[in-house]
């Protein structure tokens, strides 16, 4: 995708056993900070590249979307993580590429909103894979 989906790091456990609910929350704790910070930031990409009439319009939505990515990249690696920032992509506008686009971040929107409305309603890895289920969520890009 070309555009923003929130990257999902599985955080190390702390030291010590915990056991699978736990080790849930745990994941819960980390992750549901990080939608939060992601989703509005989608919306803004979506709202910008649907006033995109042209090639200049198109890249300063792209900038809104590196600018995110760096800052979550930096958050991530003062937490020991190694993440890596694609290059800015080069993209040309048509009304084609625009659909396409405002295609791919819908469907971030839709599944990023769908995964945080699972992971804040269940309590258990089980019900969490239930619920995305439920919701037509897959997990694959």
């Amino acid at each position: 995708s070309l555009l923003l989906v929130p990257v999902l790091v599985f955080a190390q456990a702390p030291q010590g056993q915990m056991d699978e609910r736990q080790m849930f929350e745990h994941f819960k704790s980390m992750m549901l900070p990080l939608m939060d910070k992601s989703l509005p930031v989608m919306q803004q990409i979506k709202a910008c590249i649907e006033r995109s009439q042209n090639a200049q319009d198109l890249d300063s939505c792209l900038d809104i979307m590196m600018d995110f990515q760096k800052e979550m990249a930096a958050s991530m690696a003062g937490g020991g993580a190694q993440v890596p920032i694609p290059e800015k992509p080069q993209l040309e506008w048509s009304p084609e590429l625009k659909a396409e686009m405002l295609a791919d971040i819908s469907k971030s929107l839709q599944e990023t909103s769908a995964t945080k409305a699972c992971l804040e309603s269940s309590a258990t890895g089980r019900e969490m894979d239930a619920c995305m289920a439920k919701a037509g969520v897959t997990g694959q890009q």
